[in-house]
């Protein structure tokens, strides 16, 4: 059975930051000998069947608390090693309109690597860099 590398984005957003986001588009060779899949963030059904599986997630609006309950969470207790690469935040409620909507998008950042176990992940790429971009994170081996 060949190896699998799973890649979940926002493949059906029209945000061309968000389809275009897969390492794998601009890094093909480190895929030789692997089968690729992609799995729509949005997918549910599949994320929470993943188990054991090397699982690259990518593009921003990941550390928002929707895709941290229903897309981070389940890879996580699936076992898989979840490689974060570059993904960012949405608190701001702009994409959600679920709250008021914050015009200081930085005051986000102040508080998301506190809300957020980043720890957990394999590998962490973050693509938002505010006041604590010295903080260090420490993912697990």
């Amino acid at each position: 059975m060949r190896p699998h590398i799973i890649t979940i984005h926002h493949t059906e957003n029209r945000n061309i930051g968000d389809r275009y986001c897969r390492p794998l588009d601009y890094f093909p060779e480190i895929c030789r000998g692997w089968q690729v899949r992609d799995v729509a963030a949005t997918d549910r059904a599949q994320i929470n069947s993943l188990r054991g599986q090397i699982v690259i997630l990518g593009g921003g609006g990941m550390l928002h608390p929707w895709p941290w309950e229903h897309v981070v969470q389940p890879l996580l207790a699936g076992d898989n090693r979840v490689i974060a690469w570059g993904i960012g935040h949405h608190h701001d409620a702009v994409h959600t309109h679920s709250g008021p909507i914050e015009r200081n998008w930085r005051s986000s950042l102040e508080h998301y690597l506190d809300d957020y176990d980043l720890g957990r992940f394999a590998l962490c790429g973050l693509r938002d860099v505010g006041e604590q971009g010295d903080r260090l994170i420490d993912c697990k081996a």
